[in-house]
């Protein structure tokens, strides 16, 4: 849009100054691509998920969109960080590691915030005011280039024009800079690099044609060769070193990602150089070469990579992770539950940190420091941090305590179709014993009802009932064995359970009730209830339903 309005625009001035039909000729092209363009997406492709207009017209700026929400949050980390260091900044390239200080709680694994999505402002957190100035200059000067040039130059129209099409790229690479990060797209460098090279070429051209002689130009171009050259030297021999690690971060990253070994342990340690000190994912190189070494229980080779590891990247809390699988095998268990404590509370969303230090807070009984980390644990309503949180604390605590029970509810109206979580509350409710009893007396009360013995299969679904009241098919099951007896009040009070209290939202509650209400001789009651039934998906009530309802 950027880049057509200018054109357009460009265009209109050209026209109205020199009345030539050319340039009405070029408007022309302009308008009629935009049209088929248009036309044609609209004709074409909108029915195959490629409507432009549609696209734009989802464009907004509002927190709802996860895009936007996390640009906005990332923006406000920088402006914070640039307030805490203001003058010298954090380091080039050291925001992807300060960065994960800030997103430390909506973090999923190890994937971190590498920018910012706006390079002038990570810049600024990363060199202070002073980088952020100076990299702001390229681009005012380069727009002052070009108006100088154009406006007080006595080039060509051709050159003027050619020009202003440079300041529209220098344009769409600020507007890309602003949203996304192509500092880190070399393929886009490229370009911005021989924009300013035009510009700056055509401003030497005007401005210094006449004030050096031949000699003294060639002089300054060969000394500026040599001072490029050895400066970019150092240059060379740095991106060598990372284009190596590259080749060995592949092989130690596939394995890191499947949770394999396939490396042999005598070709770990030198895969790699000594520069750079982290994974393209900021994971310390260090630390992962080292759980090789926790692999083949080699642990103080291990523990002496995981050091440096942890001082490469502080943030990420892997090293803590591997000290404390180290203590655990070694028995040491208070120091494996210290840094898993560590790891947790600096990345709680990582699903390997809060398994690791909710299984040592199991192992060792610890229901002090389980509190201290649910508000952590549930703050993003993940499943399994509930469900890891559950199980431990049903086997802490005794049978109903009230804390962990009210909680447990919590999870089964977050979830409420989640087997594993009615499972976990009935645990936590009643206890895994009164459960197993339940399920015993339960198989006794089937035997009784498939011997067509109803009387003594209710009496046995009753003493589950008292067992485990959390489980909603002892209900179901004790009501249609007291219907089938002909006790229906009784039948219509166990149900009245499940449909009021224990739904499981499947339909038979409610066709078992219906069923009654038939026997008892008031279909028409019966219609509310095989109606809701039938709704559910209980394909049984279906059938009844035509039959006497319609």
């Amino acid at each position: 849009i950027f880049i057509y309005l200018s054109t357009f625009s460009l265009l209109t001035f050209l026209y109205l100054k020199t009345k030539k039909k050319k340039f009405l000729h070029s408007l022309s092209i302009i308008l009629s691509t935009i049209l088929i363009g248009i036309i044609s997406n609209q004709l074409i492709f909108s029915n195959k998920g490629a409507d432009a207009l549609k696209r734009i017209s989802t464009i907004s700026v509002t927190n709802t969109d996860d895009s936007i929400s996390a640009r906005l949050r990332y923006y406000s980390h920088v402006l914070e960080q640039v307030k805490e260091s203001s003058i010298f900044g954090v380091g080039l390239g050291n925001w992807k590691l300060k960065s994960i200080k800030y997103e430390a709680q909506d973090l999923l694994g190890y994937v971190v915030p590498y920018h910012a999505h706006s390079d002038f402002i990570q810049l600024g957190a990363e060199l202070g005011i002073v980088g952020f100035v100076l990299y702001l200059g390229i681009f005012l000067l380069a727009v002052i280039y070009v108006f100088r040039l154009i406006i007080k130059s006595g080039l060509g129209e051709k050159e003027k024009v050619f020009l202003f099409f440079m300041l529209l790229s220098l344009g769409s690479y600020t507007i890309d800079a602003n949203l996304n990060f192509p500092i880190a797209r070399p393929q886009v460098l490229i370009i911005w690099g021989i924009v300013l090279a035009f510009i700056i070429g055509f401003y030497q051209k005007v401005n210094f044609k006449d004030q050096f002689s031949d000699s003294k130009k060639k002089i300054t171009r060969t000394s500026f060769f040599v001072m490029s050259l050895i400066a970019l030297i150092p240059s060379l021999f740095i991106s060598f070193k990372v284009y190596e690690s590259l080749k060995g971060q592949m092989q130690l990253l596939q394995d890191f990602n499947s949770n394999q070994y396939n490396l042999p342990l005598n070709k770990v340690e030198n895969i790699t150089p000594n520069i750079p000190n982290i994974t393209v994912t900021t994971i310390p190189i260090n630390s992962v070469k080292a759980r090789y070494f926790v692999k083949y229980k080699k642990y103080d080779k291990a523990i002496k990579l995981i050091e440096s590891g942890t001082k490469a990247n502080p943030f990420l809390f892997y090293s803590e992770i591997l000290k404390s699988q180290i203590y655990e095998e070694l028995g040491k268990l208070d120091s494996a539950k210290f840094y898993a404590k560590k790891a947790f509370f600096g990345l709680p969303n990582n699903q390997l940190h809060s398994s690791r230090y909710l299984n040592l807070l199991n192992r060792t009984r610890d229901k002090n420091a389980l509190e201290e980390t649910f508000n952590l644990l549930v703050i993003n309503n993940d499943l399994t941090n509930w469900k890891n949180y559950l199980s431990i604390a049903s086997g802490l605590y005794p049978p109903g305590d009230k804390v962990i029970v009210d909680r447990a509810k919590n999870a089964v109206q977050i979830f409420p179709n989640n087997s594993d979580i009615k499972n976990l509350f009935n645990s936590v409710l009643v206890g895994q014993e009164q459960i197993f009893k339940a399920q015993e007396t339960s198989k006794v009360a089937l035997e009784y009802f498939n011997s067509n013995e109803f009387g003594k299969a209710a009496i046995e679904f009753e003493k589950a009932i008292k067992l485990n009241s959390a489980d909603y098919s002892n209900y179901e099951n004790a009501a249609i064995a007291n219907y089938m007896t002909g006790n229906f009040y009784k039948a219509i009070e166990q149900i009245d359970k499940v449909i009021y209290d224990l739904n499981p939202l499947n339909g038979k509650c409610e066709y078992i009730k219906a069923l009654i209400f038939i026997k008892l001789g008031d279909p028409v009651g019966a219609c509310p209830l095989l109606a809701t039934s039938r709704d559910s998906g209980n394909k049984e009530a279906s059938g009844i339903f035509d039959q006497y309802c319609r």
